[in-house]
């Protein structure tokens, strides 16, 4: 038989054409069993997980043991308890799986005391609620009612008996003032109040009263001096530490003094009752 450089093997004996002096490949068909295995094993097991999945998630949801019977509160302190678990008591009972943990947040931080929170799932059938308070800084009189009032400028509460223990300046305003000039006040108040927070901590422990008028600035009356000093939110540091060597010379004479304008920069005005110099 002559060979050339290719040969032909017939198909119907299961050979290929190969490159002269290469053996014939015949596929095996023990491979193709293995292979059809092992596609019907992941087959199987894939089936497997899906319906213990299934089984698991009809368990989880309807087993009475994951049913919400107690509700945690940590992190609270002028806040009650009780008003805090009485926005969220209608979980009991629920399964816990079910509750949405957003929804539970967004009720909770509905509650004028609290700035955010976290909440947790805590198995079998406890639902943990940290709570962040908001931090009071002053204390407004809007309208013939006494409010504290936040860092954010936010109204937390009535004051009462059970804030009786803060020491916190007050912010007032007249009674013709605008809303939209009560707002601006406030907001001013706030910020100068947590500049002091930041910058000179020991300067806010002296600040008695904080009053708004239609001007943009604010009328501050401190402990120590007797007469109201006016000034900007943002920016009146450099002049108070002048002002000491002002105050100084003062002394014995404050009666005739209507009051103090830190104000402009650089620069103390002292508006007596007859003059201005």
């Amino acid at each position: 038989m002559v060979r050339g450089r290719e040969e032909e093997y017939q198909h119907s004996e299961g050979y290929y054409l190969r490159r002269p002096g290469k053996r014939p490949l015949r596929k095996s068909r023990k491979k193709r069993i293995r292979r059809a295995m092992k596609v019907l094993l992941c087959l199987l097991i894939l089936g497997g997980m899906l319906y213990l999945g299934r089984a698991g998630y009809q368990y989880a949801t309807h087993a009475p043991r994951f049913n919400v019977s107690s509700i945690v509160i940590t992190g609270n302190h002028f806040a009650s308890e009780k008003s805090i678990r009485d926005t969220i008591d209608n979980l009991r009972g629920k399964n816990i799986f079910s509750v949405k943990l957003s929804d539970i947040q967004r009720v909770v931080e509905s509650h004028p005391w609290l700035s955010h929170s976290t909440i947790k799932r805590l198995l079998p059938s406890t639902i943990s609620v940290v709570v962040y308070e908001e931090k009071p800084v002053a204390m407004i009189d809007y309208r013939g009612q006494t409010y504290l009032i936040s860092e954010g400028a936010k109204f937390i509460d009535r004051y009462g008996p059970p804030y009786q223990h803060l020491s916190l300046p007050l912010i007032s305003g007249r009674r013709n003032l605008s809303l939209n000039q009560w707002k601006r006040g406030i907001m001013d108040s706030v910020r100068f109040i947590n500049l002091l927070a930041r910058k000179e901590p020991d300067l806010l422990s002296e600040v008695t009263l904080i009053e708004l008028s239609e001007s943009p600035s604010l009328q501050v009356r401190f402990k120590g001096c007797p007469v109201p000093i006016k000034l900007l939110a943002d920016d009146f540091l450099d002049n108070w530490k002048k002002l000491g060597f002002v105050m100084a010379d003062l002394t014995g004479r404050y009666e005739n003094i209507e009051y103090i304008d830190l104000k402009f920069a650089d620069q103390i005005v002292i508006k007596t009752k007859q003059e201005r110099r």
